[in-house]
């Protein structure tokens, strides 16, 4: 998937602002000759840079120096993006930044697209788009956990998963079109245990996806409950931080409040919501509203109760009853004062945890649970999880086996069924890049940072 262009991109590759140091950086035909039209090096030898060898030198523009930065070069296909590239590294002002980047579009290059220059590196064939999309998760990783997945897609698992699961399947379909004793009707015949260990194979692919997701986007944990139960207390013990206003006035939290944090290694998304109640006010309508929105996204619902109270309500069984095919922790909050509430009517014994949210009480027992019902661990992490395009595209190489797969219970004719065997080999290609469109490579690098 080579693409050799003719012109040369120049990023700022440090976050914008002021800090100690600055990083600025080059690919294309002619990185090395713009460096030299504006670094005047102090370094012996400076006509013919070598490779990955650091040169300390000034950046100046026709009227004045700039800043005196530290310069290396790396020749073509040698490179991150397989083009030559020049990194040069300056203080970090914006002023500074913005200099040399303008000094160096004056002499030939031009400022760089969102992620165009992991994208340059995609097409030269230094990785393929899975590789391309974990460089992505890898910046926006939030937890080290998130931070190993990444890495072990960027270390191509996956890909290689993925391009082992592709070549079968053409084995396959060539086993099958050039078989001499290939019967028009093929209940049986050739390659149909391999279609089915590969669609298995798929499967366990698509089963990361919702890890993936969460590791990137964070676990969405509600907190759901009566006024007055602790709602509030609690996400204060889970973060242990006073992040929400705690009163004994019922109805406190009108709106939802997020925040995250790591547990386990997992980032959670806390919501406390306004509970589940009769509203006394529009405001408090609205927060009702949001409430309900936030279980049907919530990935976990922490049910909360007060344990001082005389017995479950009405209300909180029905609350009960809409949760029945969520993933809810059942909690009871309070038993440092009392513990005479019983959920049995609604919970099973075992699940119910007992806590203090004020004394912080049980709430590791929360965290624990938490990551249970999450099903994510270290030893996963490091095969990497696809995210949400990547499970798109597995999904329709699933249907099309489907439908190989019901081709030979049916005794398709073995043209009939290569359309479908090739649907899967394409929808397959998708996910490294091997059969993919430039709109789809355009959305994916638009998610970068400029100079990435």
């Amino acid at each position: 998937m080579k693409q050799f262009v003719d012109d040369t991109i120049v990023a700022q590759a440090t976050p914008p602002g002021c800090s100690g140091l600055g990083v600025v950086r080059l690919s294309g035909k002619r990185a090395v000759d713009c460096l030299r039209s504006v670094f005047s090096s102090l370094s012996p030898s400076s006509d013919q840079y070598e490779a990955r060898k650091i040169y300390y030198g000034w950046i100046s523009s026709p009227e004045s120096k700039i800043d005196n930065v530290l310069a290396w070069v790396a020749y073509g296909p040698h490179s991150f993006t397989g083009e030559d590239a020049v990194e040069i590294s300056c203080h970090g002002g914006r002023v500074v930044i913005g200099a040399i980047v303008e000094e160096l579009i004056r002499v030939g290059a031009r400022l760089a697209d969102p992620g165009e220059f992991t994208k340059r590196a995609f097409l030269n064939g230094k990785i393929d788009l899975m590789q391309a999309e974990a460089t992505i998760d890898l910046i926006n990783a939030k937890t080290m956990m998130a931070l190993k997945s990444a890495n072990a897609q960027l270390d191509g698992s996956l890909s290689k998963a993925v391009a082992e699961i592709r070549e079968k399947l053409i084995n396959v379909l060539a086993a099958i079109e050039a078989s001499a004793d290939f019967p028009d009707e093929i209940e049986g015949g050739v390659g149909l245990d391999e279609v089915r260990s590969i669609s298995i194979e798929i499967e366990k692919l698509l089963e990361s996806a919702d890890q993936g997701r969460i590791l990137r986007m964070g676990a969405r944990v509600a907190i759901l409950g009566k006024p007055n139960a602790g709602k509030s207390s609690l996400l204060n013990a889970l973060l242990d931080n006073d992040r929400a206003i705690v009163t004994d006035a019922p109805g406190t939290t009108r709106d939802t409040i997020e925040e995250m944090a790591s547990v386990g290694g997992i980032p959670v998304i806390y919501i406390d919501t306004a509970g589940m109640r009769k509203a006394g006010s529009r405001a408090e309508e609205l927060g009702i509203e949001r409430t309900k929105k936030e279980i049907e996204r919530a990935d976990i619902v922490i049910n909360l109760f007060d344990g001082t109270g005389d017995e479950i309500s009405t209300e909180e069984i029905e609350t009960a009853r809409i949760l029945k095919n969520k993933n809810v922790i059942p909690v009871i909050n309070k038993t440092d004062i009392l513990d005479k509430i019983d959920l049995e009517k609604v919970y099973n014994k075992k699940e119910i945890i007992k806590i203090s949210a004020l004394k912080k009480m049980g709430i590791g027992k929360i965290k624990e649970e938490i990551v249970l019902r999450l099903s994510i661990n270290e030893g996963s992490a490091e095969n990497g999880f696809i995210n949400e395009r990547q499970k798109a595209a597995l999904e329709k190489a699933k249907e099309s086996l489907v439908l190989v797969l019901s081709g030979f219970s049916e005794r398709v004719p073995v043209d009939l069924l290569s359309i479908d065997f090739r649907a899967a080999i394409v929808h397959l290609g998708e996910l490294t890049g091997e059969e993919v469109s430039g709109e789809v490579i355009d959305r994916i690098f638009s998610r970068f940072c400029v100079g990435k």
